[in-house]
């Protein structure tokens, strides 16, 4: 099994098979340098010290048996020797799994290669920008897309100078609502951003040597000594192209990950697939759509049927905000908002036929999982209901059970753990499948429980959101005499664990969970032993 790339798609890929029992070679081809990464902190948490989030450890790959190479760039794939050409070696597949994900848009414009201008799309472009940054002076961004909004929020954050320039008449023009648009350009001012909307960037200039310079709109200038440009992203679909693949803004694949060639399956931000509510091709970037087609290029590989549809959902975070996205609000008959006393929320839904298509929600966990439930549901729902702000929405049931902390005991019993007892600084964690299976692994301190179990590939942890709190597919039953040790649930949490049907009264979520010597021996259980 060879894999070309190894990003959110091709990593979740790997880790899946592994977790269905893959007994066979595994060469997976990354050309970054740096082991793989989760993406999301690039722009969401730009500036701050947790940005780098690794996947796994170093060692993961090699404990796995999984060929690991770093800095190799396929080259060329011959799909009739079926070989991939890459770093001067030939890698033979039996299959082979494409997920070369995506490039950033650059702007065709005088001065777009400046030393200043930067683009977002991998760690080495995070940490390139963060540095500049870090050296001070105003920051123009150029693109009101998802990726220039969360840079000027992490900027705003640190007190730097911010300017948004967007040359559609509104933030987000492509891929929110105007009411969501609209909040967030509030938002963004109020912070002290400048946001020029209907503007459009002819150069970007700068004296001869200067490190420094401005963009030159039609009817002004912006200085700037660092420039984003978040215009989006096109698919790297150049090898698929030459091998033959088809292609259509991305590689297109069927509901099993499949291309056009029966060896060869494709993931990820580089395809094109009719998705839930779509009838159409479309691409989606977004991390639950990597992880959904890299389940369904497993499925292809062992010959098992194709997992679920699942309804397509995307999710930023933005300083104090967290938004959250479901559905395709193509082509609907009707937009609710939803807006309720609380400034820092929002929810917009949007109908179809009587029944929900989409969901944009801001700061609104219950609403979102609620709104999201009745999009899986596909039933009609009373409209006007919906739109009584007094009225929550109906969502899946949640369970009827009180949430009970024990009082803490004077100290939690030992567990008898022989020969297992930890390395020293390490916290031993014991996690159960719902089939009986019983685990412990060795987890580093300071991180999350999440973190931790996603590193040793327990399986169940997708952590789809990649920790914010945003998705509970980290969910964890915590073995009740744990409780007392572990710090109350924040509202967050607690109001996305009380949307949960699966909740019991010692629900988790894992990415909320910090590990400290005082959970050395913690025992958490899969629930639905997922």
């Amino acid at each position: 099994m060879v894999v070309i790339g190894a990003g959110h798609a091709g990593t979740a890929f790997v880790d899946l098979l592994l977790q269905a029992g893959f007994a066979g070679l595994v060469v997976l081809l990354g050309n970054e340098t740096s082991p793989p990464y989760q993406r999301p902190p690039l722009s969401k948490r730009l500036l701050k010290a947790d940005m780098a989030q690794p996947l796994h450890d170093v060692d993961y790959y090699r404990r796995q048996g999984v060929d690991l190479r770093l800095g190799v760039a396929a080259e060329e794939i011959d799909p009739y020797r079926r070989v991939v050409r890459g770093g001067g070696e030939e890698f033979p597949y039996d299959r082979l799994v494409i997920a070369t994900g995506a490039a950033a848009r650059r702007l065709e414009i005088p001065g777009s290669d400046l030393p200043w201008v930067h683009t977002l799309r991998s760690l080495a472009d995070a940490d390139r920008l963060a540095r500049s940054l870090r050296e001070g002076g105003p920051l123009a961004i150029v693109g009101g897309g998802w990726i220039g909004l969360e840079v000027a929020s992490s900027a705003l954050e640190a007190g730097i100078e911010t300017t948004v320039i967007e040359r559609e008449p509104r933030l987000l023009a492509r891929v929110a609502s105007e009411p969501i648009a609209e909040f967030l350009a509030r938002r963004l001012q109020a912070a002290g951003a400048e946001v020029l909307t209907g503007s459009q960037v002819r150069a970007i200039e700068s004296p001869r040597g200067a490190p420094a310079g401005s963009l030159r709109l039609a009817d002004r200038m912006v200085p700037a000594a660092v420039a984003v440009v978040g215009v989006g992203a096109r698919p790297r679909v150049t090898l698929a192209l030459e091998a033959g693949l088809e292609c259509r803004d991305g590689i297109v694949v069927d509901e099993r990950a499949q291309t056009s060639d029966p060896d060869i399956l494709a993931i990820g931000d580089v395809t094109v697939r009719t998705s839930s509510g779509d009838a159409g091709g479309t691409r989606l970037e977004s991390i639950p759509s990597a992880t959904e087609q890299a389940a369904q290029a497993v499925a292809s590989i062992l010959g098992a049927g194709p997992p679920a549809a699942e309804v397509p959902w995307f999710w930023s975070e933005q300083s104090s905000l967290r938004i959250q996205i479901a559905g395709l609000a193509r082509v609907t008959d009707r937009r609710i908002v939803r807006q309720g006393e609380r400034a820092d929320r929002l929810v917009v839904l949007h109908v179809r036929d009587g029944r929900i298509a989409a969901v944009e929600a801001i700061n609104s966990v219950a609403d979102f999982r609620a709104a999201r439930a009745l999009i899986e549901a596909a039933e009609e729902v009373d409209v006007d209901l919906v739109a009584d702000i007094s009225v929550p929405l109906p969502g899946p049931p949640a369970t009827p059970k009180p949430i009970t902390i024990p009082p803490a005991p004077a100290s939690v019993p030992p567990v008898d753990l022989g020969d297992q007892r930890p390395s020293p600084g390490m916290v031993g964690v014991t996690y159960r499948l719902a089939d009986g299976l019983e685990q412990r692994v060795e987890l580093t301190p300071g991180i999350s429980l999440m973190e931790g179990l996603r590193r040793e590939n327990v399986p169940g942890i997708v952590a789809e959101c990649g920790g914010t709190c945003a998705c509970a597919t980290c969910h964890v039953l915590v073995e009740p005499r744990w409780l007392a040790r572990l710090e109350a649930p924040y509202p967050e949490e607690e109001e996305l664990l009380e949307t949960m049907p699966a909740r019991e009264e010692s629900s988790r979520l894992s990415c909320q969970i910090l590990l400290g010597e005082e959970l050395d021996g913690l025992v958490v259980r899969l629930p639905g032993g997922s």
